[in-house]
């Protein structure tokens, strides 16, 4: 019973940790957070973007990797002509 109520609560503490708002917007949030850090260059900014991306899309649920995906989609098009 113990174990169970612990990885209820752990469930409970991930969730909290989840963005709020659209993949877009989390993915702008990230790449300027990075680029904050004047010595980076851009294509130095989204490769820290994509390797945060990555760890998030490895410890998420199903639910969220999707959403993580589409925020590395938008980070990916910064700067791209469409």
């Amino acid at each position: 019973m113990e174990k169970s109520t612990k990885l209820q609560k752990l469930k409970i503490e991930r969730r909290s940790e989840y963005p709020v708002g659209s993949p877009q917007e989390f993915g702008e949030s990230m790449y300027w957070r990075f680029s904050e850090f004047e010595e980076l260059s851009v294509d130095e900014v989204k490769k820290c973007c994509k390797i945060t991306i990555s760890y998030l899309l490895n410890d998420s649920e199903a639910s969220m990797r999707l959403y993580y995906e589409m925020a590395g989609k938008h980070i990916e098009s910064r700067g791209m002509l469409l």
